[in-house]
């Protein structure tokens, strides 16, 4: 009997990989030269105040987002608050720019039911990584379905974002807002969403690659039923089969390199909230 390498669930840390936070239009700064999400300040001082209170809110919460030992933490919490702020903010000011920075603010809310839905179903995911419970149950097929089912939905996640430019463009085309406000919205916007786009396809690349890693996984794992048991003392796999061994340990490689890339591209993504 052979002992495999003990799987580490720390790779695929609960929270949601995606830091939507960096996807939103950056609205902080409010001076005369800081536009907010791309709306400068041109009128009173009651809107300059209300454009300030914002900056403050967002200043406030912004370590929404962070990583630690365990990996990627994400306050929802939080960003439920900001989005709620730029929402009421946008009341306040009112007229054209208010009508765009509600825009903004809804985009935030889609975007952070999407973040909490990817908490929810990444900590499905580790649960279907537990050896002991497939042990107990062989809920092999509802397993891979799973993995299956969470690759795809990651693949229409970036195509949300993927898509968000257009509709922003097309819900300020709904408001009739043009010129050079609607101008610097669109250039703020595209900005700062432009490069994150490209780490948000490598981070939810790397959750796909791990739905693909988990279901051969599993399949091995039913193939090589009453051949395969954990062992209690270390959390290893035991294998009868020197193959499954290799086969196995190979993926438990795989996992390490996506989740080692993923936390790359996690860290990229914080240094350019900085």
């Amino acid at each position: 009997m052979k002992l495999t390498k003990p799987i580490l669930p720390s790779l695929f840390a609960p929270a949601p990989a995606i830091l939507l936070a960096g996807l939103i239009p950056f609205l902080g700064g409010c001076n005369n030269e800081s536009p907010v999400g791309g709306i400068s300040y041109t009128g009173d001082q009651q809107e300059q105040d209300a454009l300030n209170e914002l900056a403050a809110i967002q200043e406030e919460h912004k370590d929404a987002i962070k990583m630690t030992e365990e990996g990627l933490v994400v306050d929802q919490e939080a960003l439920d608050k900001t989005q709620k702020a730029t929402a009421e903010i946008a009341d306040k000011i009112g007229g054209k720019r208010g009508q765009a920075l509600k825009v903004m603010a809804e985009f935030q809310a889609e975007s952070n039911k999407v973040s909490k839905e990817i908490g929810q179903r990444g900590n499905q995911f580790l649960k279907m990584l537990d050896w002991d419970t497939l042990a107990n149950e062989g809920d092999y097929e509802t397993r891979r379905k799973f993995m299956t089912e969470y690759a795809q939905y990651n693949r229409d996640v970036t195509a949300f974002f993927e898509s968000a430019p257009d509709n922003i463009s097309k819900r300020l085309d709904e408001i009739n807002l043009q010129g050079r406000e609607r101008l610097g919205i669109e250039r703020g916007f595209n900005s700062e969403f432009g490069p994150m786009l490209k780490l948000v396809r490598g981070i939810r690349q790397c959750e796909i690659t791990c739905c693909e890693i988990g279901i051969r996984v599993i399949t091995l794992l039913e193939k090589e039923q009453g051949k395969w048991s954990v062992n209690a003392a270390t959390g290893s796999l035991e294998f009868e089969n020197d193959e499954a061994i290799a086969v196995f340990n190979k993926a438990i490689n795989e996992f390490q390199i996506a989740g080692t890339r993923q936390a790359e591209l996690q860290q990229q993504v914080l240094d350019s909230r900085r």
